[in-house]
């Protein structure tokens, strides 16, 4: 893995109301790769038709271009980094290995600390900001070296559509053409359409 191509950092707390004892948040798709790490409170994750019970220290790795959203057990924290991380031929990562959907990292107080000043650090710009790019690429290698990964691909059997995803994460790619992104993987409009959401669940759009 030679480099951290493009990653962005949130932070969530939603803290305890008195009407809220639940919150259901929406639909979510994202189209890079995705960690999410639960640092307080509980609730489900759902990935189609798999449940992740909620709880502290859980780290969740949902795929790109893969429908997912919370049932939400206020008070609710949460650290997430976004990325696309690439391996020496310039294939992306998640195309071959993946981490899988939920994993309890070693030295999550740790990673917790880690991820706070990663989060003060972003809040500062300039040099500050670099240094929390760097620390928060070192963390998601991290996860990458110190948890067993799931062979991935088997999912991806048309080399065509691999091409498509990889096009359409494209950190500068907010908008294209469906003739265009036809022409990425040498199919018809229809064709692409049709093998892209059997294959993702959803259109490219």
């Amino acid at each position: 893995m030679n480099a951290l191509n493009m990653h962005k950092f949130q932070f969530l707390s939603i803290p305890y109301s008195q009407h809220e004892e639940r919150l259901r948040s929406g639909i979510q798709v994202n189209r890079d790769s995705h960690l999410i790490h639960v640092c307080g409170g509980g609730g489900v994750f759902h990935l189609g038709d798999r449940s992740v019970r909620l709880k502290r220290g859980i780290v969740l790795a949902p795929p790109a271009f893969t429908a997912f959203w919370f049932d939400i057990e206020p008070p609710f924290e949460m650290y997430n980094i976004h990325y696309q991380l690439c391996l020496a031929d310039g294939a992306q990562a998640e195309t071959r290995l993946r981490l899988p959907l939920s994993f309890a990292p070693e030295g999550f107080d740790r990673i917790e600390a880690d991820l706070r000043r990663i989060h003060k650090l972003i809040g500062k710009g300039g040099a500050a900001g670099v240094k929390a790019e760097a620390e928060a690429h070192s963390l998601v290698l991290g996860h990458y070296l110190n948890t067993p990964l799931d062979q991935a691909g088997s999912a991806f059997p048309d080399p065509r559509l691999d091409k498509l995803r990889c096009w359409l994460a494209e950190p500068k790619r907010n908008r294209f053409s469906a003739d265009e992104a036809a022409g990425i993987c040498l199919l018809s409009v229809s064709q692409m359409n049709r093998r892209f959401r059997q294959a993702f669940g959803q259109s490219p759009q």
